[in-house]
């Protein structure tokens, strides 16, 4: 059978690690699945097409790679999350560069950080920058969790399901990292 479709994640992963190199064709669906997902994750970090398309290439390279790792605590989608803002966050490095987060992130933030839209009349160059430094400084799974609730647009019944985490919990763990989101803003933008 040639189409794939209808497998869940969890198939899918099983039966390329059943196939193990000898057809690519349950990899190939993976990728159909998740590209322009994978896409929007690193286009948080890069702004020229180029870079993200290269950097995507390496996630799924790496995801290939190393699908026996996958355990399936946390949906597909999850992990894929994980290995793209690991893999920007390396390619950045490299680059001794910071994240170059899209312009419309700070706009979008304003509707998250309490009392500071009334304070953020114009987005010049320098609260773009405290912005970008504030996501830096939140961990892989607080960046994770600001993604999928404010980016993404997931309900917090989708996060709890991703994260597996009951619904209060991931409402809790969302309010805790916007309220980080706050406070490093804060603090970067006044040191600007």
């Amino acid at each position: 059978m040639n189409n794939f479709s209808h497998l869940t994640d969890t198939e899918l992963v099983e039966l390329c690690l059943v196939r193990s190199g000898k057809d690519e064709r349950p990899f190939a669906e993976i990728f159909d699945r998740y590209h322009a997902f994978v896409v929007r994750v690193l286009y948080r970090y890069f702004s020229r097409e180029q870079d993200v398309e290269d950097v995507a290439q390496e996630v799924f390279f790496k995801a290939y790679r190393n699908l026996e790792q996958y355990e399936g605590r946390s949906s597909l989608k999850t992990w894929l999350f994980s290995i793209a803002a690991n893999t920007a966050k390396n390619e950045l490095r490299k680059r001794s560069r910071r994240p170059a987060v899209i312009d419309q992130s700070l706009q979008e933030m304003d509707e998250f950080l309490p009392g500071e839209a009334e304070s953020l009349p114009q987005h010049n160059i320098h609260q773009r920058q405290a912005f970008q430094q504030a996501f830096s400084q939140l961990s892989t799974q607080e960046q994770e969790i600001l993604l999928l609730k404010d980016f993404e647009e997931l309900t917090y019944e989708e996060i709890a399901s991703q994260l597996n985490l009951s619904v209060s919990a991931a409402k809790m763990r969302v309010q805790r990292v916007r309220l980080a989101m706050k406070n490093h803003y804060q603090e970067n933008a006044h040191e600007q």
